[in-house]
């Protein structure tokens, strides 16, 4: 009967179902092909990312891209025609997903309606066969209760089952309670007044992002020039390897080299869906690639990211304490990260050495020990030593379009590479997701794109002109036995500049103002930070802006550095933060010595404690419910279940010993010294832990 059940199933929606099935399910954002005003909104759609690899499936949609194929002729250019193919294969797959979740809620019913059933008539006469029935039940829901655990934890945010208890209304709730903390209510215009109405919410939320990505970039030959001039220039050997043709085997290198389940762009296709179907699509996919560096535009779709909002700390009624991510599609990704490839044996010939980020055998350690060092040895041999921290503004968002072309030139990258680069950046837009829907598309017009894994190197290269220019003027700081001078430390947007006096103060000051002129690049003299280290007999530099050195450390990196007061603070919070860590795992599936016992104050029960709660059969599930904080009597049947199949004859003999007042547990004894956890990640394992 049970497997019958599956097999409809299976043969329905070609999904193969069975005990352990893991059904990956992401939020996915659906391609919007009409622009969606302020005063209405396009809600998002979910779609399960694995239905598309299964059986039936596969057919299904190999017919229609076979269909697609044949159809080329009819469309334009092959990026409309790409376009339009995306479109029907994520239809088919969101009507497919739609089919599949509503079988399995109404299997789920009928699985229960037969349980209780059978359970009266097994009660009643005590047949063997409808007892194994009844059992093979069970297990079929608990597979299907596993389906939905799954999609539940992805849009919860939780990586897997071992991080959670049992499927409690609390735990299918988590689903919920994520999606409110990304819920809007109100937010400050930008005259200090508050928002409420829905509709100006959203305009003022995309008034914000629309104009952050707004151009200010002024043409200006000289200052340009001025921080462009003696860079250093990509060898010809390099910019031969940029130029050459795209070939299938870098495109499917860069497709291997993405991490699955993660949220794809507005066409909702993902990383598994063209893993799946590559042999399929990668020759069309590279011809519609070659296209569009030729002509230089990409599909619709790959020039439009959804910016999706999470909240940071801080005033969350003021949209700058929302943190923006963008999510670009997938085929935008395959492209930019087979150039980033390209790009990434080339960029170490033209940045320095001080700029540790996205540059291959760089590491940020390397900045956190020199900052380290240099307090050390500054403070041993009393050498003064200013420290001075810049904050840029809107750093990755503010990188100018046209002022990064100009760099890039400047570096001796060829003009068929510069091309395309560009083709990624041309007339590209974002669409804001807020509160669930889709509001208008707007234009970006600089910024370098999250996701997007050219990104970190195009920051990196527009930022260093203003590196170089501060390298060449200051004197910085000179430690014995080291040969030149030190006068950066650069990690991304985390520059911190040693000055020596008033003087190397006035000219970084002077060089920051130049630059921001230049590239429309701005720092935050406010938000930055200055470090002294040593007498400083003759007095501290002045600094900018009122801004106040200090003496006792600051925090780099994520790393409090300095003086001991100050290095204690790395470890503030630590050991709440690890207990708060281990209470999610699996105490039962883990390997850790020790952890067992760390983990038994508030997740696990002796059995001394269980039976005095639910009785020597192990039967009473409300009382179970009780204790452990569930809200589903069936779920903890099951959990009883399960735990009565596992204990060993001996263990059965204790238990009823024990429930009859017959035997008291000792030290001795094995009894009080197994433990159960009652977590849903111990329902397909070992639900005893012998400590």
């Amino acid at each position: 009967m049970v497997n019958g059940d599956f097999a409809k199933l299976t043969r329905k929606h070609g999904i193969k179902i069975s005990a352990g099935f893991a059904c990956t399910v992401e939020e996915i954002g659906l391609a919007v092909g009409e622009k969606v005003g302020h005063g209405s909104i396009k809600s998002l759609a979910r779609m399960n990312s694995a239905v598309v690899i299964f059986l039936d499936q596969v057919e299904k949609v190999n017919c229609v891209i076979e269909t697609g194929i044949t159809r080329k002729g009819e469309f334009s250019s092959l990026r409309q025609w790409w376009d339009h193919g995306k479109t029907e294969i994520r239809l088919l797959c969101q009507q497919h997903t739609l089919n599949v979740t509503q079988d399995i809620i109404r299997s789920m019913k009928d699985l229960e309606s037969d349980i209780v059933e059978l359970e009266t008539i097994s009660e009643t006469t005590g047949d063997r066969g409808y007892i194994e029935i009844l059992k093979e039940k069970k297990m079929a829901l608990a597979n299907l209760l596993d389906v939905k655990v799954q999609g539940a934890l992805v849009r919860s945010r939780f990586l897997n089952t071992n991080e959670m208890d049992a499927p409690t209304s609390f735990f299918f709730g988590l689903e919920k309670k994520n999606g409110q903390r990304r819920v809007i209510h109100s937010l400050l215009s930008g005259t200090g007044q508050e928002i409420t109405e829905p509709s100006q919410i959203r305009r003022r939320a995309v008034s914000f992002y629309s104009t952050l990505y707004t151009s200010e970039y002024e043409e200006g030959e000289t200052l340009s020039e001025g921080f462009c001039n003696g860079l250093p220039q990509v060898s010809e050997e390099a910019n031969s390897q940029l130029e050459g043709p795209l070939t299938i085997q870098e495109l499917q290198t860069a497709l291997q080299g993405m991490q699955g389940r993660r949220a794809p762009g507005i066409d909702g296709l993902s990383v598994e869906f063209y893993k799946a179907y590559w042999d399929v699509l990668s020759h069309d996919l590279l011809d519609v690639f070659n296209e569009s560096l030729a002509s230089g535009s990409m599909p619709v779709s790959c020039r439009r990211a959804v910016i999706t909002l999470l909240p940071k700390k801080g005033n969350l009624q003021d949209i700058k304490n929302w943190r923006p991510v963008s999510l670009l599609c997938v085929d935008y990704k395959i492209l930019s990260k087979a150039l980033a490839t390209r790009l990434g044996k080339a960029v170490e010939q033209v940045i320095h050495r001080d700029q540790t980020y996205c540059v291959p055998g760089r590491s940020m350690v390397d900045n956190v020990h020199l900052i380290r060092d240099v307090l050390e040895v500054s403070s041993s041999l009393g050498i003064n030593t200013g420290l001075i921290s810049l904050d840029q503004e809107k750093a990755f968002d503010r990188v100018e379009h046209s002022f990064l072309w100009k760099v890039m030139e400047k570096f001796g990258f060829s003009a068929g590479f510069i091309a395309k680069i560009k083709v990624l950046y041309n007339k590209i837009e974002s669409v804001l997701k807020f509160n669930g829907g889709l509001c208008a598309p707007f234009r970006v017009c600089r910024g370098v794109r999250q996701g997007c894994a050219l990104s970190g190197m195009l920051y990196a290269l527009s930022l260093e002109p203003l590196l170089s220019k501060i390298r060449s003027k200051l004197q910085g700081l000179f430690l014995p036995g080291l040969n030149g001078n030190m006068v950066l430390s650069v990690y991304a947007d985390d520059v911190v500049v040693f000055v020596r006096d008033q003087k190397d103060t006035d000219i970084l000051v002077d060089i920051v103002r130049d630059f921001s002129s230049a590239s429309a690049a701005r720092v935050n003299w406010k938000k930055s930070e200055a470090l002294a280290v040593g007498e400083w007999s003759g007095g501290l530099p002045v600094l900018p802006q009122n801004m106040v050195w200090k003496k006792d450390g600051f925090k780099y990196l994520g790393v409090f550095l300095g003086k001991e007061i100050v290095v204690l603070k790395n470890w503030e919070d630590v050991i709440e933060k690890i207990e708060g860590k281990l209470s999610k795992l699996d105490v039962s599936n883990s390997e850790t010595p020790g952890l067992t016992v760390a983990l038994c104050r508030s997740k696990t029960l002796c059995l001394q404690q269980l039976v005095d709660a639910v009785g020597p059969e192990l039967s009473d599930a409300q009382a179970l419910g009780s204790l452990l904080g569930l809200h589903s009597v069936r779920v903890a049947q099951r959990i009883l279940q399960l735990w009565s199949q596992i204990l060993c004859p001996e263990e059965k003999r204790l238990l009823r010993s024990y429930g009859q007042g017959r035997a008291r547990p000792d030290p001795a004894d094995p009894f009080p010294e197994i433990y159960l956890s009652p977590g849903l990640g111990e329902l397909t394992g070992p639900l005893l832990q012998q400590q």
